[in-house]
């Protein structure tokens, strides 16, 4: 019980954290910053719901040093499977024949 509490409380501080920084860099006047800043607060809020969901269903004890080393592992691991699956997609999607068929063409032009 202590534990998902623990989580709960992490989880609020970092949205919390993650608000404060969208209102500090929406206070910026150029736009090339808040671009920057719109795309780092997408970034974190991902690092952090991922992070969140990786602890949570791997039952993984952040209040220690192996816990986090564990959860830092495991994510990387994780991130670099993404990485390598978008790699294989991609590859495949370049390979594939992307011609017009001519039957459906002559079929609409008619």
């Amino acid at each position: 019980m202590i534990y998902k509490k623990s989580v709960k409380m992490i989880e609020w501080f970092i949205v919390g954290v993650l608000v404060l920084i969208v209102f500090t860099f929406l206070k910026f006047r150029h736009m090339q910053h808040r671009t920057l800043a719109v795309i780092l607060i997408i970034l974190l809020v991902f690092v952090a719901a991922t992070g969140s969901k990786l602890v949570k269903d791997n039952n993984i004890d952040v209040k220690s040093f192996d816990g986090v080393v564990l959860a830092g592992k495991l994510y990387f691991s994780w991130m670099g499977q993404i990485f390598h699956n978008s790699k294989a997609l991609v590859g495949s999607a370049t390979k594939m024949n992307w011609e017009v068929n001519s039957s459906v063409v002559e079929h609409k032009i008619k």
